[in-house]
């Protein structure tokens, strides 16, 4: 496969806004877990929702391995580790006013997907994700900080390329208070627009999203997430 030579960078940083940075932080252990990205196929997502406020951006790939952030090394077999395979970052954060207040709810996580969740065709002209998966759900207010795990949602993303092949080295890095993620990956890919519907009966209605990404053949890669 050939292409026209290409670079392309994304720097995704959000600062951490007032509401959040005024609120003190629940007691949480920050956990960093660090993962080679073999591919075959990756694709991201990064777009604002229907409703203000609304911030989405996911990371999902076809083959990713855990692995020692100290050495790169695959890290050895461990029950508390994630087990190879398929994959997901992601974090949804939405404003609400809620009873005459600001509540930020902040739905993210690193998840394992099935074989068949995401699906891109051989050209990466057109990619599909469809994918039901456990989150960590944040509440900041002005009352403090409420965090519920294991809250399930529902993920459907369309994407549809609208560059050439290239090769292609990609570099994300994404912030927020209690989520953070950093992603390179090197590989043939395209630029696309992407489409997507969110569904988390703890944030209300379906969220519409509108966005870019990208679609990639993955020939090496280092995803890192952060999460308390």
């Amino acid at each position: 496969m050939s292409g026209n030579f290409g670079t392309w960078r994304r720097l995704l940083f959000l600062p951490i806004l007032a509401l959040a940075a005024a609120v003190p932080s629940a007691a949480r252990a920050e956990q960093t877990t660090s993962y080679l990205v073999t591919g075959p196929i990756g694709a991201a997502l990064w777009g604002l929702g229907n409703e203000p406020g609304t911030q989405v951006v996911a990371f999902a790939f076809s083959q990713v391995t855990p692995i020692d952030p100290k050495t790169g090394a695959v890290a050895t077999a461990d029950a508390k580790l994630p087990k190879p395979g398929p994959r997901i970052a992601f974090s949804v954060t939405q404003w609400a006013l809620v009873d005459d207040g600001w509540v930020r709810r902040q739905w993210y996580g690193d998840a394992p997907l099935t074989g068949e969740a995401l699906v891109l065709g051989a050209d990466l002209g057109l990619g599909t994700l469809d994918a039901t998966i456990l989150g960590t759900l944040e509440e900041i207010s002005e009352d403090g900080v409420a965090v519920h795990q294991d809250v399930p949602g529902r993920l459907q993303v369309q994407w549809q390329a609208r560059g050439k092949m290239a090769n292609t080295s990609l570099a994300y890095t994404y912030q927020t208070p209690g989520y953070a993620a950093t992603l390179q990956t090197v590989g043939m890919g395209r630029a696309a627009n992407a489409t997507a519907t969110i569904t988390v009966e703890a944030l209300g209605d379906p969220i519409q999203i509108w966005g870019l990404g990208t679609l990639s053949a993955v020939t090496k890669g280092l995803l890192n997430v952060t999460t308390q």
